[in-house]
């Protein structure tokens, strides 16, 4: 994990802060202390950590949609874990730690295809992000980072992130040749950069405004943005062959002529079945009835016709 991040967590182990601060001041003690063969092994494995970072996160990182901010994505992520901390650990050692990942960005950058004009401005908008971000915490404050500052460090100013918006304003008035700057500034500005505006009356209204607006223009210079789920789902477009281009029509007649057959056969068998139970049924009712006349009847009828009136 510690190759993957390059800043150091107070949740990291030992073993991974050594790896994460190469050349650092642990390196001292511990060369007296092996043996000359067993030393190389750890000057060894941090050493190639800086020179491969630049096409591993390129890899890792690219997203397609812009490869600048996906050349400072680890650099953004710190940003993002860092803003809020009420304290660090280790201030400086950060701080070293960022410098190597800005130098990393810078190669990133060359390797994506940018201009040294881009990646200068680029890498002004990440050090005045990461000053005032840093700036602003309880632990940054009070640490060497006031005289040691990012911006100070690659761009030899003395007041951190103050041209932030004068190159905001330069570029937003050619924003199809500066796409790729203006959301990767967007990006700082979404990650906490205010700059001056942190200490002006109603601030915050303005940076909300300087972004809004950042973000208008980016939209109405990226085009418009595919709204489909999967823009490629239509299907093969294949001419109409009716069933008989796959079967012959004599085929198809011979077939039906014999599930009609087979229908009326089924038909007239289960009608015959039908038919002879029904007949034993009504011959059952009279094979065991014999027929008797009542006689009594009819001398009844004889006697009552003889009585006088």
């Amino acid at each position: 994990m510690s190759r993957d991040d390059p800043f150091a967590e107070p949740s990291d182990t030992e073993k991974t802060v050594i790896q994460i601060n190469p050349g650092g001041r642990r390196d001292a003690p511990a060369a007296p202390a092996q043996p000359a063969a067993p030393a190389a092994a750890p000057q060894a494995r941090p050493q190639p950590a800086t020179p491969s970072a630049p096409s591993l996160d390129l890899g890792r990182f690219a997203t397609g949609l812009n490869a600048l901010n996906a050349a400072a994505a680890p650099l953004f992520a710190l940003v993002g874990r860092i803003r809020n901390r009420a304290q660090h650990p280790n201030p400086d050692a950060l701080r070293e730690n960022v410098v190597r990942e800005i130098q990393a960005f810078e190669r990133r950058a060359v390797q994506a295809g940018f201009d040294q004009r881009t990646i200068q401005i680029a890498r002004y908008a990440l050090c005045a992000t990461i000053d005032d971000v840093v700036l602003n915490t309880p632990w940054g404050g009070r640490s060497d980072w006031t005289v040691r500052s990012m911006v100070g460090t690659f761009h030899k100013e003395t007041v951190g992130g103050d041209r932030f918006y004068d190159l905001l304003a330069r570029l937003e008035k050619e924003p199809a040749n500066n796409r790729e700057l203006l959301e990767f500034i967007y990006v700082c500005l979404t990650l906490g950069f205010e700059g001056r505006l942190r200490v002006e009356d109603r601030g915050q209204e303005k940076h909300l405004a300087v972004r809004e607006g950042l973000a208008r223009l980016i939209r109405a210079h990226r085009g418009p943005r595919e709204t489909s789920l999967s823009p490629h789902w239509q299907g093969a477009k294949v001419p109409h062959r009716p069933l008989s281009a796959w079967v012959p029509l004599w085929a198809i007649l011979g077939i039906t002529v014999g599930v009609l057959a087979l229908t009326w056969f089924v038909l007239d068998w289960m009608l015959a079945r039908d038919t002879d139970r029904l007949n034993g049924q009504i011959s059952a009712l009279y094979s065991n009835a014999v027929v008797e006349l009542d006689h009594r009847v009819g001398i009844e009828r004889r006697d009552l016709a003889v009585q006088p009136v």
